[in-house]
């Protein structure tokens, strides 16, 4: 009798450890099913890259046009003007007193997104369970996400939001949009030279190591059509990896989510990667030697979106389109470059001494035994953008 229990026993240990493995190894083909549906595009011939989207961010775009109203000039911009802002207003709008929403002041920032709610949600999966990833960075850290207690707090309240709305109905109804872009990167990717751009860039900079240590880099773009102006950059660490990302839409400058444009996507990609690398040195030599302002200029640009903000950022500007010019003459000759990317920021962007810049960081190129790494530069032309003329 006693060994009968004892093999029943064991049986039953068998077939529950056989169904929780069988379980286990479900979810996580589930879960990478769920994970492959938002790629859009992949690579890791020579650079590891990824175009994806992320349904969990959609929806939080969505619940802030919902707190606004519908009425940002940058979250689904003109609602009533195009069929699948309509149709999320129309799906959403039902919702607008969830309890996501009753505090959700601090999750918006002058009629735009929390950028830093950004950073936080790219520490988690972009699937319906926001599984943990990795650690929120420090620098999304600073404001609204101080502790664990409200990071937790709004990722509960997104996945509420979320699953009470039955979001996941109105993504599926809309998978046209997504299955259009995605077919458009397929097929356009190739030609726009994104991948040959991107090690261009690492070439350039030459501080992969000194920012990002000896881990390997994952880049990556987030596409959204919620948001269709507008690029930000991200970066954090994994347990194996440096992941830098930049978030956007794929749309051209008329921001409708319907027009695609790979060149211009392309172009705001590497935009945002070279702030991933110079704006930490840059803030520094401004911040340390370009404080007194009867030497230095406090106004470099009357860019109305940046004419406001610090020295520091004002610089950066300027010069990281100042290489991306750079770059990009390298790859596509400079008649290209200026038509495509310069001209327009010198005429209209309010970046009049662009060209300037731009000719001058040919002296980086031609000695790059003085300058082996752009950080070596960058302080003759922060000095060379920032002096006053006497």
């Amino acid at each position: 009798m006693f060994k009968k229990i004892i093999v029943v026993v064991t049986l039953l240990f068998c077939l529950s450890t056989i169904f929780n493995v069988a379980f286990s190894i479900d979810k996580k083909t589930t879960t990478k099913k769920e994970l492959d549906s938002n790629i859009l595009f992949e690579t890791s011939e020579g650079i590891e890259y990824t175009i994806s989207t992320n349904e969990m961010i959609d929806t939080y775009i969505i619940a802030s046009a919902l707190y606004m109203d519908f009425n940002s000039e940058i979250l689904m911009p003109n609602t009533e003007d195009y069929a699948i802002y309509k149709r999320a207003k129309e799906f959403f709008s039902p919702y607008a007193n969830h309890s996501f929403l009753k505090d959700f002041n601090k999750y918006v920032y002058n009629g735009d997104i929390n950028g830093d709610a950004i950073g936080v949600l790219l520490s988690y999966s972009s699937t319906p369970s926001l599984d943990k990833i990795c650690e929120v960075d420090a620098k999304y850290r600073n404001y609204v996400f101080k502790d664990d207690e409200e990071i937790d707090s709004f990722i509960k309240g997104l996945k509420s939001f979320y699953k009470y709305t039955n979001a996941k109905e109105f993504f599926d109804n809309n998978k046209g949009l997504i299955n259009s872009i995605k077919s458009y990167v397929k097929y356009n990717i190739k030609d726009s030279r994104l991948i040959e751009l991107i090690k261009r860039t690492e070439e350039y900079v030459n501080t992969k190591n000194k920012y990002f240590g000896d881990l390997p880099i994952e880049y990556e773009t987030v596409l959204t059509v919620f948001r269709p102006s507008m690029a930000s950059f991200y970066s954090y660490k994994t347990h194996s990896t440096n992941k830098i990302v930049t978030f956007q839409s794929p749309n051209d400058f008329t921001c409708d989510p319907y027009k695609l444009d790979i060149n211009y996507m392309v172009e705001n990609v590497i935009h945002e990667y070279l702030h991933s690398y110079i704006n930490t040195p840059i803030y520094h030599i401004a911040t340390s030697k370009c404080t007194d302002t009867n030497k230095y200029y406090t106004r470099l640009t009357e860019n109305t979106l940046y004419r406001n903000m610090p020295l520091y950022r004002q610089v950066d500007e300027y010069i990281v389109r100042a290489i991306e010019g750079r770059i990009y003459t390298q790859v596509f000759g400079k008649e290209y470059t200026f038509n495509r990317l310069l001209n327009k920021e010198i005429r209209f962007g309010g970046f009049e001494r662009l060209d300037e810049i731009y000719n001058y960081l040919s002296n980086y190129e031609i000695d790059r035994n003085k300058f082996p790494t752009i950080d070596d530069f960058l302080p003759g032309l922060v000095e060379k953008l920032t002096r006053r003329l006497d």
